[in-house]
């Protein structure tokens, strides 16, 4: 990371304290900083990891509002073999955003896809999900939208993403892609559905269910995904892999809470049969992966453990079990 990055921080820190009241009602500054340390008998190691280093200044004046994001977010996930990862001081995301009713939304966008946050440590678990692994991450683009009464829609193109070989099936890549989206933001409900196309590469459908009662929240998370026919006949000929056409996955998150304490359960299921979607290996079919995450949160920290394991046939030579500790500072 190195002097800079702690003279970043300090400047960000030190410029927050200097706005006015009525200056930080217009800029904010948001973020976090999370500490892991996993256990998995995949590697038989104790990793500490930093999980999420990320500040980003807002601004809003009337309709019209900024955002930019600095630093970077590991999120190791229930199907990774090896924990040892580092975050890098990069532009996050950055975008200019007008609001209601009419949205237009320009720049490194967050993508609106999937249950899971991309700042891991808003999620229920440490470990990001299964599922979760073929959903979008940031990507340079557009998105338009118009709310109407509790719906919104959304149209959205991208050109180029953040991480390159996020969409990659060994040297055949995918960076353009669109997106529909539908959201229904209830009293105690929401409601999602997106189409997301990777152009000659795979397609997405994702919805999203959340229901609270009371102290209890009830979420699904679900993907159907399917081969672009041209990308998988070039993989078949290029790779001589005799892939199949589709898959899907589904995470069910169950959440109680009481007062500051949390108990997140999650219970995932993925088929792929040999389309090798979610894990690239033939042998691979199922996923199975149940999670536990103990929680305390507070309004600036939290501090949970988590116990987990992960059953993916010929992809672990047993199933994985695992075990992590994390503690967050929130701004």
């Amino acid at each position: 990371m190195g002097l800079g990055f702690f003279l970043f921080l300090f400047f960000l820190i030190s410029f927050k304290t200097a706005f006015t009241q009525e200056e930080q009602s217009r800029i904010t500054l948001t973020g976090g900083i999370s500490t892991s340390l996993l256990y998995s008998n995949s590697t038989d190691r104790l990793d500490t990891v930093i999980t999420n280093l990320y500040f980003r200044l807002s601004g809003k004046e009337e309709k019209l509002r900024f955002g930019v994001g600095i630093g970077d977010v590991v999120a190791p996930s229930v199907i990774d073999k090896d924990y040892s990862l580092y975050p890098e001081v990069r532009l996050y995301d950055g975008a200019v955003f007008l609001d209601s009713p009419v949205i237009l939304q320009i720049g490194l966008l967050e993508p609106l896809e999937g249950y899971e946050n991309n700042q891991t440590y808003l999620n229920p678990n440490i470990l990001s999900s299964a599922v979760s692994s073929i959903e979008p991450f940031n990507a340079y683009g557009f998105r338009a939208g118009y709310g109407f009464e509790k719906f919104t829609f959304y149209a959205g193109y991208y050109t180029d993403r953040l991480e390159r070989d996020e969409y990659c099936y060994r040297e055949i890549c995918s960076t353009e892609s669109y997106n529909l989206v539908v959201e229904r933001n209830g009293e105690n409900s929401y409601f999602f559905l997106s189409f997301y196309n990777l152009k000659d590469f795979y397609n997405i459908f994702n919805i999203i269910l959340t229901r609270h009662f009371g102290n209890l929240e009830i979420s699904l998370d679900g993907d159907y995904a399917f081969w672009d026919g041209s990308a998988r006949d070039s993989i078949r000929l290029k790779y001589g892999e005799n892939l199949t056409d589709h898959a899907y996955g589904v995470s069910l998150y169950i959440i109680p809470k009481y007062k500051i304490y949390r108990f997140p359960v999650r219970i995932e299921y993925i088929n792929q049969d040999k389309s090798q979607i979610y894990v690239q290996n033939r042998k691979t079919r199922e996923i199975y992966s149940l999670s536990f995450t103990p929680t305390v949160r507070e309004e600036n920290y939290l501090f949970r453990f988590e116990l987990g394991f992960t059953k993916a046939e010929n992809f672990f030579s047993t199933p994985l079990f695992y075990a992590g500790i994390e503690a967050v500072y929130m701004l």
